[in-house]
């Protein structure tokens, strides 16, 4: 099948060769918001929110269940500038249960969890908040916003699941997750 045939496939076709999990990293988002005339970090932070979740609409349409995507990253959390890891905090714990984006999410029939909040523990009242709206059940997509204030963080996790004595890799994504996910295949 050469991509002009595959281009004209129907989404339940495509839905057969697309992997059921992946990893999104959302790039050159600050320039696109200039182009769109966003220059405040407030309103930035809710624009890129919406143009995330249109970007998730996608591949959800094409069969994707679960996407992993960053909330926050070390260099953000890293840097210096006077009270950014504040805003960081507000953004991502604010916008992620907004009405707004709670009410898009339930719309869509999609579920949104927060991972990695025990590391910033500002940020555990956000996932408190996630968990309660959005309870583990039979959820067609599942977003789950990871947050790595280190490089090293997760690996912290790891190490102690290692030491809990699970040995599969379905059991330490579960111990790590939750939920079963299958193995990441796509990375964009």
């Amino acid at each position: 099948m050469n991509l002009d045939e595959f281009g004209n496939l129907l989404p339940g076709e495509i839905a057969k060769h697309v992997p059921k999990s992946m990893i999104f990293a959302a790039g050159g988002t600050r320039r696109a918001a200039r182009l769109a005339g966003i220059h405040d970090q407030d309103e930035y932070a809710r624009w890129s929110s919406g143009q995330l979740i249109e970007s998730f609409g996608l591949f959800a349409k094409y069969g994707v269940k679960h996407i992993l995507t960053h909330a926050i990253v070390p260099t953000q959390w890293m840097e210096v500038t006077p009270e950014y890891r504040e805003n960081l905090i507000a953004w991502v714990g604010g916008i992620l249960t907004s009405e707004e984006t709670v009410a898009e999410f339930q719309r869509r029939g999609w579920r949104a969890c927060l991972i990695g909040a025990e590391f910033i523990p500002e940020l555990k009242p956000a996932a408190d908040t996630l968990s309660t709206l959005f309870p583990r059940k039979d959820y067609h997509f599942t977003v789950y916003y990871i947050v790595t204030p280190y490089y090293d963080s997760h690996w912290k996790d790891l190490f102690s699941i290692f030491e809990s004595g699970l040995s599969t890799q379905s059991e330490l994504i579960f111990a790590q997750y939750h939920e079963e996910i299958t193995p990441i295949k796509l990375y964009i």
